[in-house]
């Protein structure tokens, strides 16, 4: 029952990014205009806000541990991107670099990686990352793992907690 122009919504995105309350994130590419083609995630720092305005049926979980990794990783002073990979367009969850470096850290997050069909999804995307950044760090971060081990190819797998807690 507000009346107010259609200009205020991107006044009101801009002022809620530079607050640090939305963070953003666009894909990794060199190109300009894919970043302007391809959609943007979207975090917020208040999980219950973004719980408020979901449907009620849909499960936040996995948004809101995404959201987690993504505010530790900014408040690390890490950059961050997602990136599709292979034409099937794999997603990485967070390519994260410093200061126009090449990435340090490919993240994937999941609630559960016990589940062989969840796991092998969560790993596909990590070898096409490993043939563009060799040196790059590849971890599969999830709720619902008890401790840390190392996967195939140096994949790194451990509990979001761990991750948290680390400095």
């Amino acid at each position: 029952g507000y009346n107010f122009s259609r200009d205020r919504i991107p006044l009101w995105y801009t002022i809620a990014k530079n607050c640090y309350f939305l963070g953003e994130v666009p894909v990794y590419t060199n190109s300009i205009k894919k970043i302007e083609q391809n959609y943007r995630k979207i975090y917020c720092v208040d999980w219950a806000l973004a719980n408020a305005v979901s449907f009620i049926t849909e499960k936040r979980t996995p948004a809101a541990l995404e959201s987690m990794i993504y505010w530790e990783l900014v408040r690390r002073g890490f950059s961050c991107s997602y990136q599709l990979v292979s034409k099937e367009k794999y997603e990485i969850d967070f390519i994260a670099y410093k200061n126009f470096s090449s990435p340090s850290l490919a993240i994937q997050v999941c609630l559960d990686p016990e589940a062989p069909k969840t796991l092998k999804r969560e790993l596909r995307p990590f070898k096409y990352v490993k043939k563009q950044f060799p040196k790059t760090e590849c971890l599969l971060l999830s709720l619902y793992q008890s401790g840390q081990n190392v996967l195939p190819d140096n994949i790194i797998s451990m509990p979001v907690w761990k991750c948290l807690l680390d400095q």
